[in-house]
């Protein structure tokens, strides 16, 4: 009997088979060696150089990796402390972010337990900055600026929990919705009209810009809305964006009441005596001015050429009206400029707020 023609495929199939081991062994490298050059990796290594780790010979051979909180009771996965490497180290409190250490809010709200994104929002499953931080056109899970961040504190909470000052925001808001008599026309669990939408879930159904942009114009938003233009100020439009953003949905509110903090301490924590030296280098990124302007869906108020909204001023040739100075102010402090004006503070990083004084130079 000849068993060449069975010898032949036998070796055929094992060539194949080494083969395609050794492409998915290529592969599993240069994936490798891409993640390396990642921005939760760069970051990793400057937090090293920062706290002088890199010369450990353990953590120098262990590598960088991602890291992630495991959190089934809250129904998330986070991998925030990737980037933000020194959120419970003390000596990390002079540092810029995202290498700072957190406040004194985390001894009552310990990572492992809590997380970051169920109070800061963000997408936390995210491995960039830009979607982490919700900075991709059309994400919902987008982070919250500081003044809305107390519309979290508020789901575990309430009202009563914390120091009024810690939920005033929201307060103000709930204070508003009333004045304003918004359930004439929308419903609330259940109570109020059927004019315009349910709103009991709409912070799970819009991000906070959303929201913000449609308190001011609605029509601009929403063509043929048939909402009224309440005129409101800033600050009136985002204690109400404070509120409704506590209007969750089942699968994204903070269900497990084993997670309440116990211990409500808010104040800072002290800068220790002897802070560490920053490594050389700048810890800014580079970002794409036009990519980072999409992404922050401020083409939900403003017009550039044919495209964006009509709540705010058209931008087609903002770079011939205005100075890159002014641009600068006017992004870190809105208020600087436009005192009465509406548009919220996006608490933009320097890196963030060149990219964009850049991009809207170039519009002429």
């Amino acid at each position: 009997m000849d068993d060449g023609p069975l010898i032949r495929r036998q070796v055929f199939w094992q060539s194949l088979a080494i083969g395609l081991g050794l492409a998915l062994s290529a592969v599993l490298v240069v994936l490798s060696g891409v993640e390396q050059k990642s921005e939760w990796a760069w970051y990793q290594r400057v937090y090293a150089e920062w706290t002088g780790t890199e010369a450990d010979p353990a953590r120098r051979f262990a590598g960088l990796e991602l890291t992630q909180l495991n959190l089934p009771d809250l129904q998330r996965v986070d991998r925030c402390t990737s980037c933000h490497a020194g959120v419970t180290n003390p000596d990390m409190a002079s540092a810029p972010l995202p290498l700072t250490q957190h406040s004194a809010l985390l001894d009552s709200h310990p990572p492992e337990t809590f997380g970051c994104s169920v109070c800061h929002a963000g997408e936390g499953r995210a491995v960039t900055v830009a979607e982490g931080h919700g900075e991709t056109p059309g994400q919902h899970g987008r982070l919250l600026p500081a003044r809305l961040v107390a519309s979290r504190c508020f789901l575990c909470h309430g009202l009563e929990g914390l120091p009024s000052a810690d939920t005033a925001v929201v307060a103000e808001g709930m204070k508003l919705f009333n004045t304003y008599k918004c359930l004439r026309c929308h419903q609330i669990d259940g109570a109020g009209g059927s004019i315009g939408p349910d709103l009991s879930a709409v912070a799970s159904q819009r991000n906070w810009i959303e929201i913000y942009a449609h308190l001011l114009k609605p029509d601009a938003l929403v063509p043929g809305s048939t909402m009224p233009d309440f005129g409101l100020p800033r600050l009136e439009a985002a204690a109400l964006t404070a509120f409704l953003l506590t209007r969750l949905d089942s699968r994204e509110g903070v269900r497990a009441a084993g997670h309440l903090a116990l211990d409500e301490r808010v104040s800072q924590t002290p800068s220790p005596t002897a802070p560490p030296a920053a490594p050389p280098g700048s810890l800014l990124r580079d970002y794409d001015g036009r990519r980072l302007f999409e992404g922050l869906e401020c083409l939900v108020c403003h017009r550039v050429g044919l495209r964006g909204g009509g709540v705010g001023p058209v931008l087609t040739h903002i770079g011939l009206a205005r100075s890159a100075d002014w641009l600068r102010d006017l992004l870190l402090e809105p208020g600087s400029k436009f005192p009465d004006g509406q548009m919220p503070d996006y608490e933009l990083s320097p890196g963030q707020v060149d990219a964009l004084v850049g991009y809207l130079g170039s519009l002429r």
